[in-house]
């Protein structure tokens, strides 16, 4: 027994210090009094925590000597508790702080400000990403705004380049960053944003006014691509007002849609029946052939990983009852339950190459450089990368309009593209196909026509010729009509010289030879146009005197 423990200590001596290391988990667990609209997110998340430490400590941390808890900190959803919280914790001397929840911008201000490393896994503030100002934020939940490169690889894909981009700007929504960074994103992969427009209200399929109607009678002349941003069920008021000016019937104009919510794999049928319905919308079926949406991949394995998060919520130091226990059923566990998982997992790591680096795992500053580029497994199922601003790159996949496994049940949205990070984290990922896009004219369409939208890049110059032609033909008409016409005036001047003999004008010359018949006559005449002086003789003949 001796020489092993002598052993132990040796080891622990060689691999360096033992520590203890304490987290700060700033949470919105609960309710102030009279406050009754806060939905306390911490709820079905914290138990992520719990689970992750316990994990750490029976595997990577006892292996080294190390060991990891936590302190709760309640910030009630409000911001300024929170700010408070993270100053309660930093005096109580923790090693990082986990979150914060639905704000972090002065929290991570205070954290670059004692040098201490914070990582989110639920605020989706883009701001944190500038390093210049937040050298030790970190975040394992990645910001909306990483859907954008995901976007510009499908119109890459298909060489979209000029696109429609609609998005909304609802009071209550946060896409106006969102369609910044998409903005961004276009300029610098060489796509074209050639109109931009926005709507304020949500679209109830067969309920409200669709504000897109006018949006597309706006645009459509003038492009063939458009790109929305908004909630799934605004996506279908683009489709219906395209469909109901037939635009999709030839095959000449596609929908590309960015979805930042998690998409529901449990329910794919529920994007083409309208957000107040179960039912199959034919017209929505048929028109959605022409649609595309980038959406959150959805997470593989987490009915099992949900299970566990339930059972450490029920434990201390949360203690949160499960209400659908005496059903057999669990309580529904959030997405960001995996993204807490995450950030426990990640910061363990970072710290033990710190260690074995000879850093101070304290360090904020030096813990964000282990960060960057770096890649982990997430309790999402899938890998997630770092990307250079310590962000987790968003995992998304393309899905489109294909039949129901049962086919009573008709259409739905399914997955029918992934995309495949690059190693310079800095470009576009590539999008990989795994199903045939039932393209409505055989091949996907252009984003612009070869003679442009309305036909300028392609001057025939008929109009000239045939006005050539056509004045050619006058001309030639013009001469011979001239001709005719020469010759008609000539022959009509003639006609009106009266060919009349006056008896005056009439010379009769007597000769010893004449007699009653004479034999010569000369007659002159004074043409009416010719000079009073001149005679001309026009004929000589034989007559009668009487």
């Amino acid at each position: 027994m001796f020489w092993p423990t002598v052993l132990a200590l040796l080891q622990l001596a060689a691999d360096g210090r033992t520590d203890e290391f304490v987290l700060g988990y700033l949470t919105g667990s609960r309710r102030r009094p009279g406050d009754i609209g806060y939905s306390k997110p911490g709820r079905t998340i914290s138990g992520a925590i719990s689970l992750a430490v316990e994990e750490i400590n029976a595997g990577l941390f006892k292996e080294k000597g190390h060991s990891l808890s936590f302190l709760v900190a309640e910030t009630y959803g409000e911001e300024s508790t929170s700010i408070l919280e993270t100053a309660e914790l930093w005096k109580k001397n923790i090693s990082a702080f986990i979150g914060p929840q639905e704000t972090c911008l002065h929290e991570a201000r205070m954290a670059a400000a004692f040098n201490l490393p914070m990582i989110s896994y639920y605020c989706m503030d883009s701001d944190t990403s500038d390093k210049t100002l937040f050298p030790t934020f970190a975040r394992t939940r990645p910001p909306d705004t990483q859907i954008s490169k995901s976007v510009a690889a499908v119109l890459k894909a298909f060489n979209w380049t000029q696109v429609t981009f609609f998005y909304s700007n609802a009071i209550d929504t946060h896409f106006g960053k969102i369609a910044s960074t998409i903005s961004e994103v276009f300029s610098k992969s060489g796509i074209e944003i050639t109109a931009k427009k926005t709507w304020n209200t949500h679209y109830l399929h067969g309920y409200t006014a669709n504000p897109f109607v006018k949006l597309v009678a706006d645009t459509y002349q003038d492009t063939r691509i458009y790109v929305v941003l908004g909630n799934y069920y605004d996506h279908t008021g683009l489709i219906v007002a395209m469909d109901e000016m037939d635009l999709f019937k030839n095959g000449e104009y596609f929908v590309v849609g960015v979805d930042v919510e998690q998409y529901d794999a449990e329910n794919p049928g529920k994007y083409l029946t309208g957000m107040l319905s179960n039912k199959p919308d034919p017209i929505l079926e048929k028109a959605f052939r022409s649609f595309f949406s980038v959406v959150p991949t959805p997470p593989r394995g987490f009915k099992n990983f949900s299970v566990k998060v339930n059972e450490y919520m029920e434990k201390p130091p949360f203690q949160f009852p499960n209400p659908l226990v005496q059903l057999g059923g669990v309580k529904q566990i959030s997405v960001e339950a995996a993204y807490l998982y995450d950030a426990v997992h990640l910061y363990a790591r970072c710290v033990l190459e710190m260690i074995e680096c000879g850093d101070d795992p304290r360090n904020g500053s030096a813990m964000m450089a282990k960060f960057k580029g770096s890649h982990y497994k997430s309790a999402l199922g899938y890998e997630v990368y770092m990307d250079e601003n310590g962000d987790a790159e968003g995992n998304y996949t393309l899905v489109s309009r294909q039949r129901q496994s049962d086919a009573s049940e008709g259409y739905g949205l399914f997955p029918a593209g992934r995309f495949t990070k690059l190693r310079n984290l800095t470009k576009n990922p590539e999008l990989t196909l795994v199903v045939n896009v039932e393209w409505i004219s055989g091949k996907p369409p252009v984003a612009e026509p070869a003679c442009g939208y309305r036909g300028q890049k392609c001057i025939t110059h008929t109009a000239e010729i045939l006005s050539i032609v056509a004045g050619t033909l006058l001309l030639v008409l013009a001469v011979i009509s001239l001709v005719f016409y020469r010759n008609w005036k000539y022959e009509q001047e003639l006609d009106s010289l009266l060919w009349k003999v006056d008896y005056k004008d009439i010379e009769i010359n007597d000769t010893e030879n004449s007699s009653t018949s004479s034999k010569i006559s000369r007659v002159s005449i004074n043409g009416d146009n010719a000079a009073d002086d001149d005679r001309i003789v026009l004929w000589e003949t034989d007559f009668e005197i009487p």
